[in-house]
This record gives structure tokens, sequence and C-alpha cells, in this order.
């Protein structure tokens, strides 16, 4: 067999990624600067608690005290919220809603999220978690009956190239480069 070596820079992985969920963005709704905006700071949040966890996980902490300080968090900001709207929730629906949205959408996704922090480097977590405004989106095809135009599955296409090429165990890590090592013959 032949091997050969194809060396694939981290930033143009990760750039590939980013036009990917740009052009997915775009493609799927109307730009709307505030919304874009308010999606920025959120990802700056989550790059923050990437980085965080990460270094409590190294730190040797109990995930379970990890996770319980997110909620805690997410639950002082909520409050203002819940005392607003609270009465809402007090229907048959509402307490499913909560209770999925608490227990499935956060909690579990949060404690397997810190787990995997666990095994990766907090870089390819971060760009592993790109996944999920592109599960968010083929949900929203396949639930809602959203459509996709051209761009959004050009996006779509990016975005998961990108992400496979972040995972491929096959890629060996440095600072500056990957390498995918490639059998061919």
């Amino acid at each position: 067999k032949l091997v050969r070596s194809i060396r694939i820079p981290t930033l143009e992985v990760l750039e590939l990624a980013r036009r990917g969920f740009v052009a997915l963005s775009i493609g799927t709704t109307e730009a709307n600067t505030v919304g874009i905006g308010l999606a920025l700071v959120a990802a700056c949040c989550y790059g923050a608690y990437t980085v965080a966890g990460k270094q409590l996980v190294q730190a040797d902490r109990p995930i379970e005290g990890v996770i319980a300080a997110s909620l805690l968090g997410g639950a002082l900001i909520l409050a203002p919220a819940l005392a607003d709207h609270g009465s809402r929730l007090l229907s048959t629906r509402g307490i499913l809603l909560a209770g999925w949205l608490g227990l499935v959408s956060t909690a579990l996704a949060y404690t397997l999220f810190v787990r995997g922090l666990r095994r990766i480097p907090a870089s390819i977590a971060g760009t592993l978690s790109l996944a999920e405004p592109l599960v968010a989106v083929i949900l929203a095809v396949l639930v809602l009956g959203e459509h996709l135009g051209p761009v959004a599955i050009a996006g779509a296409l990016l975005l998961l190239a990108g992400i496979t090429l972040a995972s491929l165990p096959t890629l060996r890590r440095s600072s500056a480069e990957r390498v995918l090592t490639e059998a061919a013959g």
C-alpha cells in the first residue's frame, strides 16, 4: 500500500465549517441583524462555556458539579421570565414541554457534552457542536415542512464536510495543522 499525507490546516477546516454555517443561516431565513447579533453573542457564551467546562474537567472536578453550576446559572437568568410568564407552564402541555426542554434538551445534552470534553480537546468539541444548527435545520425540514434553498443546501453540505473533517480519527492534531493520512493502493 502507498501511504501519503495530505496536510489540512486546522484553520481551513474550521473556516469550511464556518462558511457552511453562514450559508446555511442566510439561506434558511431572512437576515435579521438583531437576531444575528444575539446568535453571535450566544455563540461567544457557548465558546466560553466550552473552554470553562474543559478547564473544570481537566482539574478533575466531578461532572455533576459542572452541570449543576451550568443549570444554576441558567435558572438565575431565567428567573425573571418565569416570574412574568410562569403561569403558562402550569398546563399539561407546559409541564411536558418544560420537562423535555429541561431534562432532555438541556440536562442530558450538557451532561453528554461535558463527558465528551473529558475525551476530546475543547476546539474539537466546539467544532462538533456546529452539528446542532445542522440537525435543527434538518428537523425543521422533516418535522415543520420548511424548505431549503440552494444556498442553504450548499451551506449544509459545507458544514457537514467541515464537521466530518474535524472529527476524523485519522486527523493528527498539532498546534498549527492536522495531518490526514490517506491509504491508497
